[in-house]
């Protein structure tokens, strides 16, 4: 599973007590801020991850599993879309 030892959770919780909800937002102990709906403890849904370089990642998670993305850059309206394989 997805493993977040030091992390911040602001949000909604399952009755077991696990992150689960469409608005959830996880301070990372990195600086990265993944603000979107997470399920049983994981990233599960739309989300987006907020880099502390001002870039973000639009995306779509399924149990924790990045299954599409768009990555935007700070500086311009560039936009990255990685190769699928």
């Amino acid at each position: 599973g997805m493993d977040f030892v030091g992390h911040r959770y602001v949000g909604p919780t399952s009755p077991s007590g696990r992150m689960e909800g469409s608005s959830c937002k996880l301070i990372l102990v990195n600086g990265t801020v993944y603000e979107g709906e997470m399920k049983d403890g994981m990233f599960h849904g739309k989300g987006t991850l907020y880099f502390t370089n001002k870039s973000y990642l639009q995306g779509v998670w399924q149990q924790g599993i990045l299954q599409q993305s768009n990555y935007f850059f700070n500086q311009s309206n560039l936009e990255y879309k990685p190769s699928t394989e």
